[in-house]
């Protein structure tokens, strides 16, 4: 038995909805993270935290330097990287 589901990039996926930023954003795709994370620029800027989870050291490292210009790694548990938006928690410390 075979199931089919849509696929679509997240900023397409949230463009109809009016939110100020997104407080955790965890994304556990077998294997297409990076794929979804390169898709998800607009969303990515609204997303306090991301929590990623890898299969090897090399989509770890992957991770880390796609995301380093904006978010900071803060926690690394097992296989999973917890990282923050270093520009939006100050906008959202100025509030």
């Amino acid at each position: 038995r075979f199931y089919y589901a849509p696929i679509m990039k997240v900023d397409d996926a949230l463009v109809n909805f009016d939110f100020n930023f997104i407080s955790l954003l965890s994304i556990d795709v077998g294997g297409i993270n990076y794929e979804v994370l390169l898709d998800s620029e607009k969303t990515l800027k609204k997303t306090l935290m991301i929590c990623l989870e890898y299969d090897s050291m090399k989509d770890r490292n992957k991770y880390v330097e796609l995301l380093e210009n904006q978010f900071l790694l803060v926690k690394e548990f097992g296989c999973n990287l917890l990282f923050v938006n270093t520009t939006l928690s100050e906008e959202l410390k100025l509030r």
